[in-house]
């Protein structure tokens, strides 16, 4: 299940794709070596399904530092440093090419003296999902799949500190010379990630050459519960385009990244262009 969330820390403005790929993101040693020996202040947000499932993932899974939860106030409080460092929920508006669509992200991020957080140039961040509801106009947040996001910022943390990694283009190359590895275990798709291209499990096993299960949410929870060494496709949708990833839910790697402009050949969700890139 996705719960909606409609009220957020704040808005802004952007023209950038994920900050991982570019120029954007925050690589510097002396940003994570104080990152890496301070505490990690968790943004919870009031909505008691998305708490606890953050709270859950992070008192499970997190030992890259210490971390403590906390509420908005207490946030808007904290912000003002750059000693401390968030996890939060954003939203963001894109404009340029996206005509001014909204998304929401987790963004792993600095204070500043200002106040104003690294909305810019967060350490990391995480895109959640491409638009807003059109029959509600909240955001429909993937519950579920939040503790394999805190692996992935927690796996990715440990490349950038460890030196692995010390741009978006490492991480993009790192990520590319993963992708034939997703054969190798059990991949999981949402029912709903199918669609008029791929309309079920055997439409995926026509030309993918691994273990492929198409699974229900309820099923996918039970997977994801287990902590099981399986990968998980994700897809993000919006009016126009869609992005794929897929995760491994034990470790939070990630293995793929894709993306396409929707259209009748290329609907969103799992197509045959993501898989051939696999093989």
């Amino acid at each position: 299940m996705k719960k909606i969330i409609a009220f957020l820390i704040f808005i802004c403005s952007v023209s950038s794709v994920f900050s991982q790929w570019g120029s954007s993101a925050d690589f510097s040693h002396e940003t994570w070596n104080a990152f890496k020996s301070a505490k990690l202040y968790v943004v919870l947000q009031g909505s008691e399904e998305y708490d606890n499932s953050l709270r859950g993932a992070f008192e499970k899974f997190w030992t890259f530092n210490k971390y403590e939860f906390i509420n908005l106030d207490r946030y808007n409080e904290l912000k003002k440093s750059p000693a401390n460092f968030f996890l939060a929920l954003i939203k963001l508006t894109r404009t340029k090419d996206y005509n001014d669509q909204d998304y929401m992200y987790l963004f792993l991020m600095r204070g500043s003296k200002n106040g104003k957080p690294q909305y810019g140039d967060p350490l990391a961040d995480l895109q959640l999902t491409g638009s807003e509801d059109i029959s509600s106009g909240e955001y429909l947040i993937p519950v579920i799949q939040l503790p394999v996001f805190v692996k992935y910022i927690q796996w990715y943390a440990n490349l950038v500190t460890s030196g692995k990694i010390s741009s978006g283009g490492d991480l993009k190359k790192l990520v590319n010379g993963s992708s034939s590895k997703i054969k190798f275990k059990p991949l999981y798709v949402l029912d709903s990630d199918l669609n008029k291209k791929i309309k079920s499990e055997a439409d995926i096993k026509k030309e993918y050459p691994g273990k492929v299960h198409v699974v229900t949410e309820a099923e996918l929870k039970d997977i994801i519960e287990a902590d099981s060494d399986v990968h998980l496709f994700f897809c993000v949708k919006s009016e126009s385009k869609a992005w794929d990833y897929v995760y491994n839910v034990k470790t939070g790697q990630l293995l793929y990244y894709g993306s396409n402009v929707i259209s009748g050949a290329w609907p969103a969700g799992m197509i045959p262009y993501h898989y051939k890139d696999w093989k």
